[in-house]
């Protein structure tokens, strides 16, 4: 999906916008991840259910996660639905391939 598809979802922003948000919210916190603690194992299971349920609200995020920044608890569900598409993209590619 290109910025043009996505920018439908955004009214009012402009493809730089986005571009802009996008080099902020995930470029650089690759670089210097916001974590005020190291993540503990029950978060880490929330987060992967968190990640597969749809029409959540940050409020509703929030409250399963608490006393985390809404920086990490963001940073940590981009990563987590970031690799969700990157195995599906893979998976798609696997099964695109002609038998020899």
């Amino acid at each position: 999906m290109g910025w043009g598809e996505i920018l439908k979802y955004f009214p009012g922003w402009s493809t730089d916008g986005l571009d802009n948000w996008n080099q902020f919210h995930w470029i650089k916190r690759l670089e210097d991840p916001p974590l005020s603690r190291e993540w503990s194992y029950v978060e880490r299971v929330k987060l992967d259910r968190l990640k597969d349920i749809e029409g959540l609200s940050w409020t509703d995020i929030r409250r399963e996660i608490p006393g985390r920044l809404l920086a990490e608890v963001e940073f940590e569900l981009l990563k987590r639905w970031y690799k969700m598409e990157e195995e599906r993209w893979s998976r798609f590619q696997i099964s695109c391939v002609p038998p020899p």
